[in-house]
């Protein structure tokens, strides 16, 4: 039975779902409660079963899944876990809420952002649309959205990854909820948005009385703000304890190694006399934002995406990109590689061969040699596809392999190459955690055996242990193969350890550029600086 003070308590949780003719076991018997007005903090790998543990307590697994008959899941004296969907529409959203980890698959592309914000208020506050949608605003000031009155009235594609994120947390603290879940709610976000969301949750908080379940693989969010930690590997509990005492003395051998996970190292030195493979030069792309319905639809005002941006890239290097979101870092990428439907001026070169003017058809030939992985995994890929068909589609489109049977090896290997099992080919993208979808897209973009690749946050979604292995995998793949790379990044940490060089974008310019140690040990610019120190201040 739950204490006056526990607002949640989940009790021998086991969750576990049935694929094919096996049962995996997500999460076993795992047991936690969480005070009002605390902050616990879920930490582990990639598959822990920490995703599946939230979606448990919301009452959101799929079909497929089924507790364990002995789990108990009680809020405010309640138990929930035998709950109707009647009782549980009552609960979400209202007292409580979440914050899911991909915010660009969670948002309805087709409605505005203040209708999506406005849907909660009007169902669980009975206020009138005008007055929902006052409080949407202000939800948007106070998760410090640029701009916010035109955000109401735009669509989820016109905003950058970590505007939507932010979006998502306005959604979730829309109604004031007693229990906020957070699934990774700092994930998308630059290093001074990422701080700034983090005081607005733990102002809350303490608000409120609020409790708050923190799901992330960022110890060092983890050490800043939570009062608790649970630590979960493989679906169960390895350790838990107040947050000072557990990174102070980590008791499991587990914990410990997840503390001493970071990014290390430098890439290797890039010869002088490498020749330059990418040329951009006074990259230029404006965006005209409207506002106003289907019949009084008027002109906005003019975005510029990109302001004159030249960059430049040897072979076998690596370029960091960094700014905050909505700075234009994802749009240069995908500038270079044409895959805007738009088009701006100045040029684009690779191997001394123009892009900016080709049509679809005359990039075709060029895309098995030029890929991306993009900043979401699981909106970047085909839920209907199996995993062999999502990595194996782009061999057969571009006529690569000789064989079905060959294809599968290459399939394997590249699986094999970011840490999967091959046994993974018939599962489907839902039925992996963010981090094993991310290195399903990087699998993807590596079986083609490309020449460059635009990375756009493509550690983003990873734990610390996971996001070392990948940038080891990254380090490899390109001495193997002598791979370019263009590394859109938050995260200063991973950035010093894989990029020769970096460019700091600020609303659609860079502000400043150079070696990667120089920009980070000894930056210029006061907007350099003040990513720098907000990085530090997140890690401090």
């Amino acid at each position: 039975m739950t204490t006056p003070s526990k607002l949640l308590t989940v009790d021998n949780l086991s969750v576990h779902f049935k694929r094919d003719e096996h049962i995996v076991q997500a999460v076993d018997g795992l047991s936690f409660a969480v005070e009002r007005g605390e902050m616990l903090a879920v930490v582990g790998e990639s598959g822990s079963g920490k995703s599946v543990t939230a979606r448990a307590i919301m009452r959101l697994l799929p079909r497929t899944a089924t507790l364990g008959p002995d789990s108990r899941i009680s809020f405010a004296g309640t138990r929930i876990d035998s709950a109707t969907e009647g009782q549980m529409l009552g609960i979400r959203g209202k007292h409580i809420a979440m914050i899911f980890q991909e915010p660009m698959s969670s948002l309805d592309p087709i409605y505005r952002i203040g209708d999506q914000i406005c849907e909660g208020i009007v169902r669980h506050q009975k206020l009138t649309k005008k007055q929902a949608m006052a409080q949407a605003l202000s939800r948007l000031k106070e998760v410090q959205i640029p701009d916010p009155e035109a955000r109401l009235q735009q669509y989820p594609h016109q905003l950058s990854g970590g505007q939507r994120q932010r979006v998502m947390i306005a959604i979730a603290i829309a109604n004031n909820p007693e229990l906020l879940i957070a699934d990774e709610p700092t994930t998308a976000l630059d290093v001074t948005v990422q701080a700034e969301i983090l005081r607005l949750i733990r102002a809350l908080q303490r608000s409120h009385n609020m409790g708050v379940i923190m799901i992330t693989h960022d110890l060092t969010v983890v050490k800043r703000v939570s009062d608790a930690v649970c630590v979960m590997r493989l679906g169960k509990l390895r350790e838990s304890n107040r947050t000072a005492a557990l990174f102070a003395s980590p008791q499991d051998g587990y914990t410990r190694t997840l503390l001493a996970a970071e990014p290390k190292g430098r890439p290797r030195p890039v010869p002088a006399e490498r020749p330059v493979v990418l040329d951009v030069a006074d990259a230029r792309l404006d965006y005209v934002l409207s506002t106003g319905g289907f019949f009084s639809r008027r002109k906005g005002r003019t975005l510029a995406a990109l302001d004159g941006i030249s960059v430049q890239l040897r072979k076998g290097e690596t370029l960091g990109v960094v700014g905050e979101s909505g700075s234009g870092k994802s749009t240069l990428g995908k500038l270079i590689l044409r895959l805007l439907d738009v088009r701006g001026s100045g040029s684009v070169v690779w191997c001394g061969e123009h892009l900016e003017n080709k049509t679809r058809e005359e990039m075709r030939p060029l895309r098995p040699k030029l890929q991306i992985v993009f900043q979401d995994p699981f909106s970047s890929m085909n839920p209907r596809l199996s995993v062999r068909q999502i990595v194996e589609e782009g061999l057969i489109v571009n006529g690569i392999g000789t064989s079905a049977r060959d294809r599968e090896a290459r399939v394997c290997e590249a699986l094999s190459d970011v840490g999967l099992d091959p046994n993974v080919l018939n599962r489907f993208p839902h039925e992996f955690s963010g981090g094993q979808r991310q290195r399903i897209a990087i699998a993807r973009a590596v079986v083609l055996r490309p020449d460059f690749i635009v990375l756009d946050e493509p550690t983003s979604a990873l734990d610390l242990s996971v996001q070392a292995q990948v940038i080891d995998l990254l380090r490899a793949l390109q001495e193997r193969y002598d791979l370019t790379y263009l590394f859109i990044s938050h995260d200063l940490k991973v950035v010093r350890a894989l990029c020769h060089n970096v460019v700091v974008m600020n609303r659609g310019r860079i502000v400043e550029s150079g070696p990667t140690d120089t920009i980070m040990d000894h930056p210029t610019e006061d907007y350099t600086k003040r990513l720098v120190r907000a990085a530090f201040e997140v890690a401090a």
